[in-house]
Protein backbone atom coordinates (compact mmCIF):
# COMPACT_ATOMS: atom_id res chain seq x y z
CA UNK A 1 0.00 0.00 0.00
CA UNK A 2 2.72 2.70 1.18
CA UNK A 3 4.05 1.89 -2.77
CA UNK A 4 0.83 2.49 -4.86
CA UNK A 5 1.30 5.74 -6.61
CA UNK A 6 -2.49 6.00 -6.57
CA UNK A 7 -1.98 7.41 -3.09
CA UNK A 8 -0.44 11.04 -4.73
CA UNK A 9 -3.16 11.38 -7.76
CA UNK A 10 -1.14 8.78 -9.93
CA UNK A 11 -1.44 5.68 -11.80
CA UNK A 12 0.60 3.15 -13.13
CA UNK A 13 -0.31 1.79 -16.47
CA UNK A 14 1.69 -1.30 -17.30
CA UNK A 15 3.48 -2.45 -20.71
CA UNK A 16 1.23 -3.04 -23.26
CA UNK A 17 2.81 -4.80 -26.85
CA UNK A 18 5.77 -2.83 -27.15
CA UNK A 19 5.11 -0.02 -24.65
CA UNK A 20 7.16 0.20 -21.27
CA UNK A 21 4.96 0.75 -18.14
CA UNK A 22 4.73 4.19 -16.85
CA UNK A 23 3.36 6.39 -14.61
CA UNK A 24 0.61 9.03 -15.42
CA UNK A 25 -1.68 11.64 -13.53
CA UNK A 26 -4.66 10.34 -12.33
CA UNK A 27 -8.06 12.21 -12.72
CA UNK A 28 -8.20 11.86 -8.31
CA UNK A 29 -7.33 13.96 -5.92
CA UNK A 30 -4.43 13.17 -3.79
CA UNK A 31 -4.00 12.52 -0.42
CA UNK A 32 -0.37 12.03 0.14
CA UNK A 33 2.00 14.83 -0.95
CA UNK A 34 4.79 13.57 -3.22
CA UNK A 35 7.66 14.80 -0.69
CA UNK A 36 5.94 12.42 1.88
CA UNK A 37 5.87 9.69 -0.98
CA UNK A 38 8.68 9.81 -1.85
CA UNK A 39 10.80 10.06 1.43
CA UNK A 40 8.47 6.88 2.44
CA UNK A 41 10.19 5.13 -0.99
CA UNK A 42 13.72 6.03 -0.19
CA UNK A 43 13.24 4.23 2.91
CA UNK A 44 11.83 1.04 1.72
CA UNK A 45 15.41 1.01 -0.70
CA UNK A 46 17.67 0.94 2.22
CA UNK A 47 19.10 4.57 2.06
CA UNK A 48 19.18 7.59 4.45
CA UNK A 49 17.54 10.54 3.60
CA UNK A 50 19.86 13.04 3.26
CA UNK A 51 19.92 15.98 5.51
CA UNK A 52 19.31 19.15 3.72
CA UNK A 53 20.32 22.14 5.86
CA UNK A 54 18.35 25.16 4.79
CA UNK A 55 20.03 28.74 4.78
CA UNK A 56 18.31 31.96 4.66
CA UNK A 57 16.95 32.20 1.61
CA UNK A 58 16.98 36.43 1.38
CA UNK A 59 20.54 36.97 3.00
CA UNK A 60 21.42 40.15 1.94
CA UNK A 61 24.87 39.25 1.48
CA UNK A 62 23.61 36.40 -1.42
CA UNK A 63 21.22 37.72 -3.76
CA UNK A 64 22.45 35.58 -6.87
CA UNK A 65 21.52 32.40 -4.93
CA UNK A 66 19.77 29.90 -6.87
CA UNK A 67 20.17 31.97 -10.04
CA UNK A 68 23.86 30.58 -10.38
CA UNK A 69 24.59 26.99 -11.73
CA UNK A 70 28.01 24.63 -12.58
CA UNK A 71 28.26 23.91 -15.45
CA UNK A 72 30.11 20.70 -15.31
CA UNK A 73 27.52 19.33 -13.00
CA UNK A 74 24.71 21.44 -13.91
CA UNK A 75 23.43 21.79 -10.51
CA UNK A 76 22.07 25.54 -9.19
CA UNK A 77 24.69 26.77 -6.86
CA UNK A 78 23.53 27.90 -3.25
CA UNK A 79 25.74 29.69 -0.75
CA UNK A 80 26.21 30.20 3.15
CA UNK A 81 28.71 32.08 5.15
CA UNK A 82 32.14 30.71 7.15
CA UNK A 83 33.65 31.95 10.06
CA UNK A 84 37.23 33.11 9.91
CA UNK A 85 39.26 33.15 13.11
CA UNK A 86 38.62 36.75 13.93
CA UNK A 87 35.01 35.73 13.61
CA UNK A 88 34.09 37.76 10.57
CA UNK A 89 31.72 35.53 8.47
CA UNK A 90 32.73 35.37 5.09
CA UNK A 91 30.47 34.48 2.56
CA UNK A 92 30.41 32.43 -0.36
CA UNK A 93 28.45 30.97 -3.23
CA UNK A 94 29.17 27.25 -3.79
CA UNK A 95 28.15 24.01 -4.99
CA UNK A 96 26.98 20.89 -3.26
CA UNK A 97 29.15 17.34 -2.44
CA UNK A 98 30.77 15.84 -4.12
CA UNK A 99 31.57 19.46 -6.13
CA UNK A 100 33.94 21.42 -4.08
CA UNK A 101 33.78 24.47 -6.57
CA UNK A 102 33.10 28.06 -4.30
CA UNK A 103 33.38 31.75 -5.13
CA UNK A 104 33.66 34.33 -3.19
CA UNK A 105 29.93 35.74 -2.49
CA UNK A 106 31.68 39.65 -2.30
CA UNK A 107 33.50 39.01 -5.69
CA UNK A 108 30.43 37.54 -7.43
CA UNK A 109 28.32 40.26 -6.75
CA UNK A 110 30.80 43.25 -7.32
CA UNK A 111 30.79 41.93 -10.81
CA UNK A 112 27.26 41.33 -11.15
CA UNK A 113 26.93 45.14 -10.11
CA UNK A 114 29.38 45.77 -13.07
CA UNK A 115 26.97 43.93 -15.76
CA UNK A 116 24.03 45.26 -14.70
CA UNK A 117 25.53 48.65 -15.01
CA UNK A 118 26.57 47.74 -18.53
CA UNK A 119 22.43 47.57 -18.99
CA UNK A 120 22.18 51.29 -18.56
CA UNK A 121 20.91 53.55 -21.10
CA UNK A 122 21.70 57.27 -21.88
CA UNK A 123 19.18 59.83 -21.88
CA UNK A 124 20.24 61.13 -24.98
CA UNK A 125 19.46 57.89 -27.05
CA UNK A 126 16.61 56.33 -25.25
CA UNK A 127 14.22 57.77 -28.05
CA UNK A 128 16.48 56.14 -30.49
CA UNK A 129 15.91 53.20 -28.83
CA UNK A 130 12.19 53.43 -28.64
CA UNK A 131 11.67 54.33 -32.10
CA UNK A 132 13.91 51.29 -32.96
CA UNK A 133 11.56 49.35 -30.65
CA UNK A 134 8.46 50.28 -31.75
CA UNK A 135 9.34 49.56 -35.72
CA UNK A 136 10.59 46.04 -34.85
CA UNK A 137 7.58 45.17 -32.75
CA UNK A 138 5.38 47.10 -35.28
CA UNK A 139 6.43 44.92 -38.08
CA UNK A 140 6.14 41.70 -36.24
CA UNK A 141 2.75 42.03 -35.88
CA UNK A 142 1.53 40.49 -39.01
CA UNK A 143 3.84 37.28 -37.34
CA UNK A 144 1.81 38.08 -33.90
CA UNK A 145 -1.64 37.62 -35.60
CA UNK A 146 -0.86 34.29 -37.82
CA UNK A 147 0.28 33.01 -34.66
CA UNK A 148 -2.84 33.84 -32.36
CA UNK A 149 -5.20 32.63 -35.45
CA UNK A 150 -3.11 29.10 -35.55
CA UNK A 151 -3.45 28.13 -31.91
CA UNK A 152 -7.43 29.11 -31.87
CA UNK A 153 -7.74 26.61 -34.33
CA UNK A 154 -6.02 23.96 -32.67
CA UNK A 155 -7.17 24.84 -29.55
CA UNK A 156 -10.54 23.95 -31.30
CA UNK A 157 -9.54 21.02 -32.64
CA UNK A 158 -7.75 19.91 -29.43
CA UNK A 159 -11.39 20.55 -27.61
CA UNK A 160 -12.81 18.85 -30.02
CA UNK A 161 -10.43 15.52 -29.31
CA UNK A 162 -11.40 15.85 -25.81
CA UNK A 163 -14.93 15.44 -26.18
CA UNK A 164 -14.41 12.72 -28.49
CA UNK A 165 -12.16 10.48 -26.40
CA UNK A 166 -14.41 11.22 -23.21
CA UNK A 167 -17.23 10.14 -25.66
CA UNK A 168 -15.70 6.80 -26.77
CA UNK A 169 -14.32 5.71 -23.29
CA UNK A 170 -17.95 6.45 -21.79
CA UNK A 171 -19.55 4.50 -24.20
CA UNK A 172 -16.84 1.73 -23.98
CA UNK A 173 -15.03 1.89 -26.96
CA UNK A 174 -12.08 2.49 -25.40
CA UNK A 175 -10.46 1.03 -21.82
CA UNK A 176 -9.11 3.52 -19.05
CA UNK A 177 -5.14 2.98 -20.16
CA UNK A 178 -5.56 4.72 -23.70
CA UNK A 179 -8.45 6.79 -22.35
CA UNK A 180 -5.80 8.18 -19.84
CA UNK A 181 -2.98 8.47 -22.04
CA UNK A 182 -4.63 10.60 -24.58
CA UNK A 183 -6.42 12.46 -21.97
CA UNK A 184 -3.23 13.89 -20.30
CA UNK A 185 -1.39 14.20 -23.79
CA UNK A 186 -3.79 16.53 -25.41
CA UNK A 187 -4.51 18.24 -22.33
CA UNK A 188 -0.90 19.31 -22.16
CA UNK A 189 -0.76 20.77 -25.20
CA UNK A 190 -4.06 22.78 -24.76
CA UNK A 191 -2.91 24.38 -21.26
CA UNK A 192 0.38 25.11 -23.21
CA UNK A 193 -1.72 26.48 -25.99
CA UNK A 194 -3.82 28.52 -24.02
CA UNK A 195 -0.78 29.89 -22.38
CA UNK A 196 0.59 30.61 -25.44
CA UNK A 197 -2.39 32.51 -26.61
CA UNK A 198 -2.76 34.25 -23.42
CA UNK A 199 0.93 35.62 -23.78
CA UNK A 200 0.57 36.87 -27.23
CA UNK A 201 -2.74 38.83 -26.39
CA UNK A 202 -1.06 40.68 -23.24
CA UNK A 203 2.19 41.58 -25.01
CA UNK A 204 0.14 42.95 -27.98
CA UNK A 205 -2.63 45.30 -25.34
CA UNK A 206 0.07 46.52 -22.82
CA UNK A 207 3.48 46.67 -25.57
CA UNK A 208 3.45 50.78 -25.18
CA UNK A 209 3.70 50.98 -21.61
CA UNK A 210 5.98 48.04 -21.39
CA UNK A 211 7.97 50.09 -23.88
CA UNK A 212 7.97 53.36 -21.75
CA UNK A 213 8.37 52.03 -18.51
CA UNK A 214 11.20 49.59 -19.88
CA UNK A 215 13.27 52.22 -21.29
CA UNK A 216 12.86 54.13 -17.69
CA UNK A 217 13.89 51.09 -16.05
CA UNK A 218 16.80 50.36 -17.78
CA UNK A 219 18.11 54.25 -17.41
CA UNK A 220 18.50 53.41 -13.88
CA UNK A 221 18.88 49.90 -13.20
CA UNK A 222 22.06 50.01 -11.86
CA UNK A 223 20.94 52.50 -9.02
CA UNK A 224 17.89 50.67 -8.95
CA UNK A 225 19.78 47.31 -8.04
CA UNK A 226 22.68 48.72 -5.71
CA UNK A 227 19.72 50.41 -3.32
CA UNK A 228 16.83 47.54 -3.66
CA UNK A 229 16.52 44.70 -0.84
CA UNK A 230 17.70 41.51 -1.64
CA UNK A 231 14.40 40.12 -2.46
CA UNK A 232 13.72 43.13 -5.30
CA UNK A 233 17.54 41.93 -6.26
CA UNK A 234 16.72 38.37 -6.84
CA UNK A 235 13.10 39.97 -9.00
CA UNK A 236 15.49 42.05 -10.84
CA UNK A 237 18.19 38.98 -11.63
CA UNK A 238 15.10 36.59 -12.07
CA UNK A 239 13.31 38.94 -14.78
CA UNK A 240 16.37 39.68 -17.19
CA UNK A 241 17.67 36.23 -16.71
CA UNK A 242 14.91 33.81 -16.49
CA UNK A 243 17.71 30.88 -17.17
CA UNK A 244 20.44 30.40 -14.79
CA UNK A 245 23.66 32.29 -15.31
CA UNK A 246 27.18 30.73 -15.35
CA UNK A 247 30.00 32.58 -13.76
CA UNK A 248 33.76 31.54 -14.54
CA UNK A 249 36.49 33.25 -14.79
CA UNK A 250 35.44 36.87 -13.82
CA UNK A 251 32.55 36.80 -16.52
CA UNK A 252 28.98 35.43 -16.66
CA UNK A 253 27.40 33.79 -19.57
CA UNK A 254 24.08 32.39 -20.31
CA UNK A 255 21.83 31.02 -23.18
CA UNK A 256 19.17 32.93 -22.91
CA UNK A 257 17.82 36.95 -20.96
CA UNK A 258 15.00 38.92 -21.27
CA UNK A 259 14.22 39.89 -25.33
CA UNK A 260 13.26 43.38 -24.24
CA UNK A 261 17.17 44.11 -23.45
CA UNK A 262 18.79 41.72 -25.48
CA UNK A 263 17.00 43.31 -28.27
CA UNK A 264 18.48 47.05 -27.03
CA UNK A 265 21.50 45.88 -25.86
CA UNK A 266 22.95 43.22 -28.17
CA UNK A 267 22.14 45.76 -31.30
CA UNK A 268 23.89 48.72 -29.44
CA UNK A 269 26.50 47.64 -27.33
CA UNK A 270 29.41 45.36 -26.63
CA UNK A 271 29.17 43.87 -23.04
CA UNK A 272 32.30 43.25 -21.68
CA UNK A 273 31.05 40.88 -18.34
CA UNK A 274 28.53 39.00 -19.92
CA UNK A 275 28.31 36.17 -23.10
CA UNK A 276 24.67 35.60 -24.53
CA UNK A 277 25.29 31.85 -26.29
CA UNK A 278 21.94 32.41 -27.69
CA UNK A 279 20.75 35.88 -28.46
CA UNK A 280 16.95 37.20 -29.11
CA UNK A 281 16.31 36.89 -33.15
CA UNK A 282 16.96 39.71 -34.72
CA UNK A 283 13.69 40.10 -36.58
CA UNK A 284 11.22 41.63 -33.66
CA UNK A 285 9.98 40.61 -30.03
CA UNK A 286 9.04 37.06 -29.11
CA UNK A 287 6.19 35.65 -29.86
CA UNK A 288 6.18 33.98 -25.88
CA UNK A 289 7.83 37.56 -24.32
CA UNK A 290 6.11 36.21 -20.18
CA UNK A 291 3.75 38.64 -19.40
CA UNK A 292 4.05 38.22 -15.34
CA UNK A 293 7.75 39.64 -16.04
CA UNK A 294 6.06 43.06 -17.24
CA UNK A 295 5.20 44.34 -14.16
CA UNK A 296 8.71 44.81 -13.22
CA UNK A 297 9.43 47.35 -15.74
CA UNK A 298 7.35 49.52 -13.54
CA UNK A 299 8.97 50.02 -10.66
Amino acid sequence: MLKNPVYIGKIFIPEWKKEAGIIVEGIHESIINTKTFNQVQVLFSGKQIPIVHKYNEIDEHLPLRGHLQRPQCNRALTGSASKGGNGVRHFYYHCNPPCRVRYKANEVNALFEKLIGEFVIKEEVKDLYKTILQDLFNSDNLDLDTRKNSLKRELGKLETRLNSVDDKFFDNVIDINPYNRVKQKTQVRLNDAKAELQNLNHVKRNFDSYLKSGITFLKGIDKIYKKAPVSLKKKIIGSIFPKKLIFENTTYRTDYMDDFISLILLRNKDLQFLKIEKPARNSGLSSKAPPQRLELWTL
